[in-house]
């Protein structure tokens, strides 16, 4: 998911969307750190059942926060093309 941010990130910044091209990047960099974190909360209750057995919710949260954010800059970037 990290990939496709960056790839998001990349074609805006070849498109030269502007002010609102900026805001896209910022938001999805935002959502590249919360899939990363999600990742991080995942191996960590995988590597430890008892101590961090808690951060599997929190990693799924994480990443259920990051697809929503994902779905908002991507309405933000079709709005933007039309």
């Amino acid at each position: 998911m990290v990939g496709v941010c960056m790839t998001v990130t990349s074609i805006i910044r070849l498109a030269h969307f502007g002010w609102l091209g900026i805001i896209i990047t910022r938001i999805i960099a935002v959502d590249s750190v919360l899939f990363l974190v999600s990742s991080m909360f995942s191996y960590l209750s995988l590597r430890s059942e008892k101590l961090f057995r808690h951060l599997e919710t929190w990693a799924d949260i994480a990443f259920l926060m990051g697809l929503a954010v994902m779905v908002i800059a991507g309405f933000i970037f079709s709005f933007e093309l039309l």
